[in-house]
């Protein structure tokens, strides 16, 4: 639990907008935001199963600086790779994914395999990518003896050979081959050789990877949407460049079982046939609107130097600072209510409770320090307290447009009694 010091606080905060022409829905700042275009990319980690990729191309070589893209694999056979974003993101609110792939070879010969966006847990360490093939690096593959993506949740597979939907070598479900397809399997089971069923997909798709392209600029593009909704529904849409927009799948009722956080990242894999897989302008955002201030808790202990206040957030979005206030008094409830029911009883202690006067303890204004959209734990030790007085305290968030929201209060404590507060 970290102590906050308020002698001297200087507050630095910056707001990014980034918003995408391509998007359908509300707009919402980004969890992340990635075009894939420079040499860097912050925080993801790139792992090489076999072959030449992960590679960012705008790397000088082979495309400028700021006009690359991700390349999961070279147009070669039996590559394999898996680039993850290092950081959880919450999925309370539902999840949105905007990104544009391509998929092309020089050659005007089948192309294949396929790439494919997955969700694993956050708690999860990954270890590699799944099978080689038609498990697009997210399924586990048993030719091979390789297991599928560790704590994978949902894989969403960009197929252009078509063995993601095939119940061969391990894979468990689908309806068979099918090329140029776009097929979801589901989360691992016991171990990583279980478990990656088969749920739903969409078939008869116009052909999406281009052959006999002697450049990435003579093969089509798409831009892609995948919306999972905190009812676990899923919608995926997309459109070629300079076509319109498609649904897909619209609003797929899944059973996945969603943890509080994720990661996610990009697999592709080739086999026998090959092809050049490529990622650019990924986003990701809050399907709803994210509370800005979530809290968790707010607690208050007797210490022998004087009462620790302790806070948890779950959430913070554009959050400024907080104060941190004192009463010695409270009222509850006026003694007419007290005859009636428990539920009577709960509504009006919480609707009438007011404290008494309330003072600002912090001399400076306590720096908000969870990074959006994340939480973190805060203390602040009031040492202005005197043995045997009872207090209470409330907490107040001010966003970085001035809007103060308060929590609490958390009280009484005294030199005999704690006080925990829960919204």
């Amino acid at each position: 639990m970290r102590k906050i010091s308020c002698k001297a606080c200087v507050i630095v905060w910056a707001l990014v907008m980034l918003v995408f022409p391509f998007s359908l829905h509300a707009q919402y700042d980004p969890f992340v935001s990635e075009d894939f275009k420079n040499s860097t990319a912050t925080d993801w980690t790139f792992i090489n199963a076999a072959g030449d990729g992960p590679v960012l191309t705008g790397n000088g070589t082979i495309d400028p600086e700021g006009e690359g893209w991700l390349r999961l694999t070279a147009d070669k056979a039996f590559q394999n790779s898996f680039v993850y974003y290092n950081n959880e993101i919450p999925t309370q609110y539902g999840l949105v994914f905007n990104f544009d792939f391509v998929v092309w070879r020089s050659s005007s010969s089948t192309r294949a395999d396929g790439l494919a966006l997955v969700v694993f847990d956050a708690d999860a360490d990954p270890v590699e990518a799944g099978g080689w093939g038609g498990s697009l690096g997210y399924a586990p593959h048993s030719t091979y003896d390789t297991g599928g993506l560790n704590g994978g949740i949902v894989g969403f597979g960009f197929d252009t050979f078509g063995n993601f939907s095939n119940p061969t070598e391990g894979r468990i479900g689908g309806p068979g081959r099918s090329s140029h397809s776009i097929a979801i399997r589901g989360s691992m089971g016991a171990n990583r050789y279980l478990g990656y069923e088969y749920i739903t997909g969409a078939y008869s798709l116009p052909v999406f990877s281009t052959g006999g392209a002697a450049s990435r600029t003579a093969a089509t593009v798409y831009s892609v949407e995948i919306i999972i909704s905190t009812e676990k529904k899923v919608t995926i849409k997309w459109k070629p460049s300079g076509g319109s927009w498609t649904t897909l799948i619209d609003q797929y009722q899944c059973t996945l079982t969603c943890p509080d956080y994720v990661k996610f990242g990009y697999t592709a894999s080739t086999g026998t046939y090959y092809s050049y897989h490529e990622i650019r302008n990924f986003e990701i955002r809050p399907l709803e609107d994210p509370t800005l201030i979530a809290l968790s808790s707010l607690e208050a202990s007797w210490q022998p130097e004087g009462v620790a206040v302790t806070w948890v957030t779950d959430t913070e979005i554009d959050n400024a600072y907080f104060d941190l206030y004192r009463a010695e008094s409270i009222k509850t409830f006026p003694k007419r209510f007290k005859g009636f029911g428990k539920k009577t009883k709960k509504y009006f202690t919480k609707n009438w409770m007011r404290t008494g006067a309330l003072e600002k303890i912090n001399a400076a204004p306590i720096p908000a320090e969870g990074l959006a959209p994340f939480g973190t734990a805060y203390e602040y030790l009031d040492t202005d307290v005197k043995h045997g007085k009872r207090y209470w305290y409330m907490l107040q968030d001010v966003d970085l447009f001035g809007t103060a929201t308060q929590h609490g209060p958390c009280g009484p404590v005294s030199a005999w009694e704690d006080c925990s507060y829960a919204p």
